[in-house]
């Protein structure tokens, strides 16, 4: 029994839509690097700039489009993370949006991303 074609369609734009438990993700994820990376950076004295912040947000903001591009998301995290490390070589929490990037990825069946 097969389904007709615009039904299944509509389906997979309904998935890929971000869902409630996405922005969770990424509020979360969000919130553990950027106040994770604040109170690294406050204990060792080397303040985070305005451009480094927004490197740390980039990633979890990224993961809301996780479910329609995963390759995409995944490559953006990287991007951040290493732009972020490039530019704060003293530390930051910039891998946690990394690994949930790169294991959506994986079990979206990109490996190869």
């Amino acid at each position: 029994m097969s389904r007709p074609a615009g039904l299944t369609a509509r389906a997979r734009q309904l998935s890929a839509a971000a869902t409630p438990g996405d922005v969770f993700l990424a509020a979360g994820t969000a919130l553990v690097q950027l106040g994770g990376s604040a109170a690294i950076s406050g204990h060792g004295g080397h303040p985070i700039s305005l451009a480094g912040y927004l490197l740390l947000a980039a990633g979890p903001t990224a993961l809301l489009a996780r479910r329609q591009y995963p390759a995409a998301v995944w490559w953006v995290t990287v991007a951040a993370a290493i732009g972020f490390n490039t530019m704060q070589p003293r530390g930051g929490l910039t891998y946690l949006a990394l690994i949930i990037a790169f294991v959506n990825a994986v079990l979206a069946g990109r490996r190869w991303a």
